[in-house]
């Protein structure tokens, strides 16, 4: 009756569809059971999505809460949003910490942190606003990157 874009839910949803059951279930479907490897993998690509949500209603707060849209960013403020942007953003690079049994692969991450650390710099210091959709989009860029960059360092 009340859709997910109108609660502070959206950003757990996509945590958990486009991240942990996306990689989780396609691994599962074509490999094998699931293994602390795929489920992390989940979490990194599921926060790095999550960012991308977060980007979006960052920048309609207003027009979202005149529509009776309250989002999580409407809850935590623009503030702690910036700092759980932040989060989404550079969690996911210490994935290979745990992926040491797969050898110098999973590394290949990290070749994109520079450019997570240069979204984290201008999303915590952008006004709010149409400003915001360079930021977007290069949000998603980098999850297409990171995930890339994943897959090739996990087939090395």
């Amino acid at each position: 009756p009340k859709p997910i874009a109108y609660s502070a839910t959206g950003e757990l949803f996509v945590f958990l569809f486009f991240g942990l059951i996306a990689v989780a279930g396609s691994n599962y479907l074509q490999w094998a059971p699931l293994s602390p490897a795929v489920l992390l993998s989940g979490c990194a690509i599921g926060a790095l999505a999550s960012a991308v949500l977060l980007v979006n209603n960052y920048r309609d707060l207003e027009t979202d809460e005149k529509a009776g849209k309250l989002t999580l960013i409407h809850y935590l403020g623009r503030n702690r949003s910036r700092r759980l942007y932040t989060l989404f953003l550079l969690s996911p690079f210490v994935l290979p910490l745990a992926l040491v049994d797969f050898g110098p692969g999973p590394w290949l991450v990290l070749a994109a942190l520079p450019f997570a650390l240069l979204l984290c710099y201008r999303f915590n210091n952008i006004a709010p606003g149409a400003g915001c959709n360079r930021i977007l989009n290069n949000t998603a860029r980098l999850q297409l990157i990171y995930g890339l960059l994943l897959v090739c360092g996990l087939i090395l």
